[in-house]
């Protein structure tokens, strides 16, 4: 039966050829822009999720009280890491970074602008960023270690850097206004891997925070709000308890200072971060669910054409409907042949989608200036891009083979069969309704570009 089922409907496609090629092809550039889009929404999700222990890492923020609003900052004072290790058993690890700063590093001649940080010898203990050589409960213990990414061992070393990295000098040059570093000379303790495209920290060196607080006794003032501090607390600790008892901790050292204190989980910084008068409103994740509402729209526009153009093709298969019904077909087994077809024809759309997707992502990857080729072959992937492609097929030929399977037989072979009313009215509402999602989506693209250029333009 379904062998006969399959050959019916590769007969129909050849022999409607027009109508196949144009339900085929805009099913499949819907299918291939939700695709994308779902890529880029699963790249933006999986930030900072492959830190070990990452649920247990927070990064410490102050809601600082002003005369007419709340700012909230990520900015602390130094001593903030101390207290909480010292006094909250809760706490296991704190680190304390700095902000990005480009540095000048320079080896046997070779100098290049590099990104860095200044970090605790915690770092690597708290965050999982393997270590390739040396060892990370030591790579930035001593304030003239230097702990480097693979990316920048094998550009300074060559190809032989696993054998020849550690125990090598960088000279570094440095003129940011806080830390300035002349000729300062640092030796690699550690090789990292490179830090994924989806870290929030990005670096391809880091240097102690012994050197970056050395010269700067004002740095231990609870005034001095100069770095960053994140916290591993214990397995189970309730945040929310947490925060009331480290709320006032900053208060507390220093009368004039009206912040109050508390932790951010730090797989949520990425996606929260916009906060309001000292409440959480939202940040990227705003962006995350406006492109999954935009995808679920192309799929709901292709679907519907594909439903319009079934159903206006009615006329031409109500004959062999009538036939089949006739013979003894039923209608549930009327309706298993047109969702089959329809099923096929989204598998169809969708290796042609995959296609257009492969050929697609590199210049779609620039656009949005991340990397998403390396992900187009997972498995897991395939599998939710054709998970999307079979609900899109089941959505797109659920109508017609309602639609298709209620014909009477006795009007059909008596050739006096004609589409009721009904059908056309629900085939210009579908179609009102398709159009109406389009301009939408064109007024918001226009919107956002015609934003993004002013942006970009103004002084």
């Amino acid at each position: 039966m379904f062998e006969n089922y399959f050959k019916i409907a590769i007969r129909n496609f050849l022999r409607q050829k027009v109508y196949s090629t144009i339900n085929v092809a805009g099913l499949s550039v819907g299918l291939a822009c939700s695709f994308l889009i779902f890529m880029w929404v699963r790249h933006e999700l999986s930030y900072d999720q492959f830190h070990v222990e990452g649920d247990r890492i927070y990064r410490l923020m102050r809601n600082h009280h002003g005369k007419n609003k709340i700012s909230t900052l990520s900015s602390i004072p130094a001593p903030s890491a101390r207290l909480l290790q010292d006094r909250y058993p809760e706490v296991t690890e704190t680190v304390l970074v700095t902000w990005n700063q480009p540095m000048l590093l320079t080896h046997d001649k070779q100098t290049f602008r590099e990104s860095g940080q200044h970090a605790g010898p915690a770092f690597f203990k708290v965050f999982t960023f393997p270590i390739i050589l040396g060892d990370p409960e030591t790579a930035i213990s001593e304030p003239n270690n230097i702990a480097i990414s693979e990316r920048l061992a094998e550009k300074y070393f060559g190809n032989d850097w696993r054998n020849t990295a550690l125990g090598q000098t960088f000279v570094v040059n440095n003129s940011h206004r806080l830390v300035i570093y002349n000729d300062k000379s640092f030796k690699v303790t550690a090789v990292f891997q490179n830090m994924p495209e989806n870290s929030t920290q990005r670096y391809d060196c880091i240097l102690p925070m012994a050197s970056y607080r050395s010269d700067k006794n004002w740095l231990e003032r609870w005034t001095s709000n100069h770095l960053r501090l994140y916290v591993q607390l214990q397995k189970g600790v309730n945040l929310d308890v947490f925060n009331t008892k480290i709320q006032n901790m900053i208060k507390d050292n220093d009368d004039s200072v009206t912040s109050v204190a508390f932790l951010q989980p730090y797989q949520d910084i990425h996606l929260y971060s916009d906060y309001r008068n000292g409440k959480l409103v939202g940040g990227r994740i705003d962006y995350v669910q406006m492109f999954i509402v935009v995808a679920a729209f192309i799929i709901l526009i292709a679907s519907i054409n594909f439903m319009n153009l079934s159903t206006a093709r009615s006329t031409q298969r109500a004959q062999e409907i009538g036939i089949r019904k006739a013979v003894g077909a039923n209608k549930s087994t009327l309706m298993g042949q047109f969702m089959g077809e329809s099923l096929l024809m989204t598998l169809l759309a969708a290796i042609l989608a995959l296609v257009m997707v492969i050929l697609i992502l590199p210049g779609f990857s620039d656009l949005i200036n991340q990397n998403l080729s390396a992900n187009i072959f997972d498995a897991r992937l395939i599998l939710v891009f054709f998970g999307i492609a079979l609900i899109t097929g089941l959505l797109a030929g659920s109508y017609p083979a309602f639609y298709l399977s209620g014909f009477n037989p006795v009007i059909v072979l008596r050739g006096s069969f004609t589409p009721g009313s009904g059908t056309s009215q629900l085939r210009q509402v579908l179609v009102v309704f398709q159009f109406g999602l389009s301009i939408l989506l064109i007024v918001g693209t226009l919107t956002v570009y015609e934003q993004i250029t002013y942006m970009r333009n103004k002084n």
